[in-house]
C-alpha cells in the first residue's frame, strides 16, 4: 500500500518527555515529504497552543486541535469545521468544576481560559530548564479569568468551547471518577468525555474525536482512509488509529492502545515517529 497522508498526535507521540521535537523526528518527516507524503498534526491541544510546532515541523496542511472539534488552516486560519459544546452544559459543568475547587481549561478558537493560574511546579520538577521555553510558548495562548466572568460572559465575550479540561492531579482516582459519571449523567446527550493523561478527563461535543479527522482528510484530499497512516499513544487518539489505513501505536502507549493498532512502534523517547515513517510508510 502506497501511503498518501501521515498524521502526528503531538505529546506523547512527536514530543519527547521533554516537549522537544527531536532532529531525528523532523528529518523522517522531511524524508517522507519529499517521497509526496503529506504530514500533518492532529491533537488535544488548542490552536493556539499548538502554533509552535506547526512551525517547528513546517506543516502547512490543515490540523486537527482539539481533539477534532475544531480543523483549521495553520496559515490562513481558514475554519474548515468546528463544533462547540453548547452554553447550559458548559456552564452547568464549569459550575461542578468550581464547587470542586478544581482548575478547568476551556479551549476557545486560538486560546484557552482557565478559572485558576496553572502550576508550573510539577513542569519545573519535570523538565527543569526546558520548563522556561513551554512556558514561552504557551504564555500567549492561556488567558485566567474568575469563574463568575466566564460563567456571565460565556457565548457572548467568550466563544462558546470547543473543548473543556480538568486538571486534577491532587484529586483521588474515585473522585475523578464521581465527577465524570456526574457529567454524563446529566449533559451525556450533548457532551462525549476522552483522556489524554492521568488525573484529567476532558469533555467534547457529542460525536466529536481525533477520528473524525480521518474523515475530514478523506474527503478533503480524495484519498481513502486506507490512504492515511494514523499514530499516537493515548487514549483520545484511539477511533484515529481505528480509522486509518494503517494505525500505529507508540512504544509508551498503554496495552489497550497497543491491542488496537495495526503496528506498535519505538516510544517517543527513542523516536519512535521517524521510526514508524521509515518503517512502514517510506
Amino acid at each position: 500500500m502506497k501511503y498518501k497522508l501521515i498524521i502526528l498526535d503531538i505529546d506523547g507521540t512527536l514530543n519527547n518527555r521533554l516537549h522537544a521535537v527531536s532532529k531525528q523526528n523532523l528529518q523522517a518527516i522531511e524524508e517522507a515529504r519529499k517521497e509526496g507524503v503529506i504530514v500533518t498534526l492532529a491533537t488535544g491541544r488548542s490552536f493556539g497552543n499548538m502554533r509552535h510546532v506547526v512551525q517547528k515541523t513546517k506543516v502547512n496542511h490543515p490540523v486537527v486541535t482539539n481533539d477534532g472539534a475544531f480543523i483549521v488552516s495553520p496559515q490562513t486560519e481558514e475554519v474548515f469545521f468546528e463544533k462547540r459544546i453548547p452554553r447550559e452544559a458548559t456552564v452547568g459543568i464549569i459550575d461542578l468544576f468550581e464547587k470542586n475547587r478544581i482548575r478547568y481549561m476551556l479551549h476557545l478558537d486560538t486560546y484557552s481560559l482557565l478559572n485558576r493560574k496553572m502550576n508550573y511546579a510539577f513542569f519545573i520538577k519535570r523538565l527543569k530548564w526546558r520548563a522556561f521555553f513551554v512556558g514561552l510558548n504557551e504564555k500567549n495562548s492561556m488567558v485566567v479569568k474568575p469563574h463568575l466572568d466566564i460563567k456571565e460572559q460565556m457565548g457572548r465575550k467568550y466563544n462558546l468551547p470547543l473543548k473543556m479540561s480538568i486538571m486534577a492531579n491532587e484529586l483521588s482516582p474515585e473522585k475523578i471518577e464521581e465527577l465524570r459519571k456526574r457529567v454524563v449523567d446529566r449533559y451525556g446527550e450533548v457532551i462525549s468525555l476522552s483522556y489524554s493523561g492521568s488525573g484529567n478527563f476532558e469533555v467534547l461535543p457529542f460525536g466529536i474525536s481525533k477520528g473524525h479527522g480521518i474523515d475530514f482528510y478523506a474527503d478533503y484530499y480524495g484519498f481513502s482512509p486506507k490512504e492515511i497512516v494514523a499514530i499516537g499513544d493515548n487514549y483520545n487518539d484511539r477511533e484515529m488509529l481505528q480509522k486509518a489505513g494503517l494505525g500505529i501505536a507508540m512504544g509508551n502507549a498503554g496495552d489497550d492502545l497497543k491491542e488496537i493498532a495495526d503496528q506498535v512502534t519505538k516510544s517517543n523517547e527513542k523516536n519512535g515517529v521517524a521510526h514508524a515513517i521509515r518503517k512502514w510508510v517510506l
